[in-house]
């Protein structure tokens, strides 16, 4: 697995109430052009301002709430590190030198009509994640080697995994490894497997598979438990995610 996967990009502005897809547990970078925005995350609440950089981490606690002509440039993505999933990282763009990157990054957009520039902006998050990690920009990565294993395996394959064969991996007692997850993670170890094979799924049925053979990569016994699998995580079917 590479230490960075995007699974979607793009710049979009925002007015009031705004939502997310909140089934997709991925890290999300939003680079704020201009306006502002408040969210919630781990109870707490924030404003998203101008001339920050902001890395939210893969969770469920997320939502956000209003927003003032919000314009931002997002990424989702995995990291091989995993992120605690309690604490916002803000950056400060001065500082870093970062806005003809991020510039970059929106003329990028502006001209992806094909979402062809896939590669090139993985390629350059993942060295703008490097050199933070470079200046000694202490992120804050769970330390824990059992939950990073146990994260990298489900990633790695996500097709014929389970709570029980995840703790028979790691030599751990099943209702240890749950408390242990769940305590780290801030969800069950089953929670984070089927929320990232669904993401997985849009993500391959995005990218032309078919329902059946998204159903097989993914795990599934047959397409039609991948469809309810995906109606019960997203509200909308694999063929109306097709037809996006």
């Amino acid at each position: 697995m590479k230490r960075i996967n995007l699974y979607a990009y793009g710049r979009s502005t925002v007015q009031g109430v705004w939502s997310i897809d909140s089934n997709r547990i991925v890290n999300r970078l939003y680079y704020v052009n201009s306006g502002t925005a408040h969210i919630s995350h781990a109870a707490l609440e924030y404003e998203l301002v101008p001339g920050k950089i902001y890395i939210i981490p893969q969770s469920q606690t997320f939502r956000p709430l209003n927003a003032w002509t919000f314009d931002h440039t997002f990424f989702d993505f995995y990291h091989s590190r995993i992120l605690r999933h309690d604490k916002i990282i803000e950056l400060d763009e001065k500082k870093l030198s970062a806005k003809g990157l991020f510039e970059y990054f929106n003329f990028l957009i502006a001209n992806d009509l094909e979402k062809k520039a896939h590669d090139t902006m993985e390629y350059f998050l993942s060295g703008f994640i490097s050199a933070l990690e470079c200046q000694n920009f202490r992120l804050p990565y769970i330390t824990n080697a059992t939950i990073t294993q146990a994260i990298n395996l489900i990633h790695s394959d996500c097709s014929d995994i389970s709570t029980k064969l995840l703790a028979k991996k790691l030599n751990l007692d099943e209702s240890y490894f749950i408390r242990l997850f769940s305590s780290i993670m801030g969800m069950t170890p089953m929670k984070y497997i089927r929320a990232y094979r669904v993401s997985y799924g849009k993500e391959l049925i995005r990218n032309g598979a078919s329902i059946a053979e998204a159903a097989e990569k993914c795990g599934y016994a047959s397409p039609s438990a991948f469809y309810n699998a995906v109606k019960a995580e997203l509200h909308m079917s694999p063929s109306e995610l097709k037809k996006q």
